[in-house]
């Protein structure tokens, strides 16, 4: 009987007996990380969108009365820099813009909703 083998088998066994758990430690805690921060990063991005609902039904019609847009643009801002798609950056861009300059109108509303509905297939 080869006694090599037996040596070199009791050897890996041991070493994949020491090793094996700590791998399974270290892919567990790594989804749990990714699965707390995704949690937590979707809370923040669902409370980014209510601001900015609440930030464009506070704008009025008109280019008199912009009173809310300087706020609204901001808004719009912060919750565009958390946002994976160009699209849905670039729509929240050309909303805040037009808001900003002439205030909210038709136009804006349409834009808005547009924005609404992108924002849903961003989450």
């Amino acid at each position: 009987m080869d006694n090599n083998f037996t040596v070199t088998a009791a050897f890996v066994t041991a070493f994949a007996a020491i090793v094996a758990p700590t791998i399974t430690a270290l892919i567990h805690s790594i989804k749990e990380y990714k699965i707390s921060k995704m949690s937590s990063t979707i809370v923040k991005r669902l409370e980014l969108c209510e601001v900015f609902s609440d930030a464009y039904s506070s704008c009025q019609y008109g280019t008199e009365k912009r009173g809310f847009a300087l706020t609204f643009y901001k808004k719009s801002l912060k919750l565009a820099a958390v946002c994976h798609r160009r699209s849905v950056r670039r729509s929240l861009f050309l909303l805040a813009n037009k808001v900003l300059q002439n205030g909210a109108s038709k136009d804006t509303d349409k834009l808005y909703e547009h924005c609404i509905q992108l924002l849903s297939k961003e989450f």
